[in-house]
């Protein structure tokens, strides 16, 4: 599920909770223990992974890459990116 919706932004704690059947503070725990890392650092650094890929691979636009990442807006994009690793502009030079 996390993997399918991972462009979209409404993808949350709460909204994968019950497409499982489980009470947030359980599959919160529970994606804890078995993942190593919480989901909301999960799915950040899944974007971020796809992020990367498209930088390298792609000619499209950062704001372009940024939604179909996820990512509410470029700005929270970057500012999300440089906050996880080096200025966005130099890993797309890259």
């Amino acid at each position: 599920f996390i993997h399918a919706h991972i462009s979209d932004i409404e993808l949350s704690l709460t909204l994968t909770s019950g497409v499982v059947g489980m009470s947030p503070s359980y599959f919160s725990a529970f994606f804890i223990r078995e993942a190593g890392i919480g989901f909301k650092e999960y799915v950040t650094a899944e974007r971020l992974r796809i992020a990367k890929k498209l930088l390298r691979e792609s000619t499209q636009s950062i704001n372009a890459i940024s939604e179909q990442c996820g990512f509410l807006n470029p700005s929270y994009f970057i500012s999300v990116f440089h906050a996880n690793d080096i200025s966005i502009i130099l890993y797309a030079d890259i």
